[in-house]
């Protein structure tokens, strides 16, 4: 439940309330990421932050009279699958004359919510996210006899807000597009910047996806073939040519 538009793209200070870091830009590019009959404006940069995607699904939401669809700080409580009687566009010819001749069963599913309302839709998508309960952090070696702070990036909000400054050593795991941003963010802040992955990875600049989607236009057949290729060919075609 939540009491705004946005999601986990909406910026919160609490800690207790998972959201982006507030560094965070998406990784696609201003058009790749809108609605195509709600158009950004073109002249916003191509580079999107957290804050710009919020304004602009508010935009959205308000242009196009939603509100009045989405109940705010409600909880589904239980999810149904269910049928009723319709009328069978098939069958409309025929003279109704005994039992169900004229009508068929619709599939429907039920949605009890905890404000008490039930309703009736013809699909439901559950969109909970990965990063909405705290998200996974995977057990260490000796890890209870850890004495400093462990964050995951899902409760990340800025150095500052984590006293991670010159007198501390900060280690970033994982080489996913947090673990980049993470320690692009804290490597300026604190005294050492350790940043520490499972397996090899290489770091280059393709460019903003503006770009580097324009570039692969023709070539995704390509991309495709490459990627089903063994890791270590990959690696080598990747340091030899990236």
């Amino acid at each position: 439940s939540d009491e705004n538009i946005g999601g986990f793209w909406r910026y919160k200070e609490e800690e207790d309330f998972p959201s982006v870091y507030k560094c965070c830009h998406i990784d696609t590019d201003r058009d790749l990421a809108g609605y195509a009959d709600f158009p950004w404006d073109p002249s916003h940069g191509l580079l999107i932050s957290n804050e710009d995607i919020t304004n602009y699904l508010e935009e959205n939401v308000k242009v196009f009279n939603l509100k009045q669809y989405i109940r705010f700080n409600t909880r589904v409580e239980n999810i149904t699958a269910t049928t009723t009687r319709t009328e069978n566009d098939d069958d409309r010819s025929r003279t109704q004359n005994n039992n169900n001749n004229n009508f068929k069963r619709k599939k429907l599913w039920k949605v009890e919510t905890s404000d008490g309302t039930i309703s009736y839709f013809d699909a439901v998508i559950v969109a909970t996210g990965r990063h909405g309960g705290g998200a996974y952090i995977p057990s260490f070696k000796d890890m209870n006899l850890y004495r400093g702070q462990i964050i995951h990036s899902s409760k990340y909000k800025y150095p500052e807000k984590h006293n991670l400054n010159k007198n501390k050593n900060v280690v970033v795991v994982g080489c996913g597009n947090s673990g980049v941003d993470c320690i692009t963010d804290v490597c300026a802040k604190s005294k050492n910047a350790y940043w520490i992955s499972r397996s090899g990875v290489w770091i280059n600049n393709p460019g903003h996806a503006e770009d580097a989607f324009s570039r692969a236009v023709g070539e995704t057949f390509i991309i495709e073939l490459i990627f089903r290729l063994p890791w270590w060919i990959i690696s080598t075609l990747w340091e030899t040519y990236g």
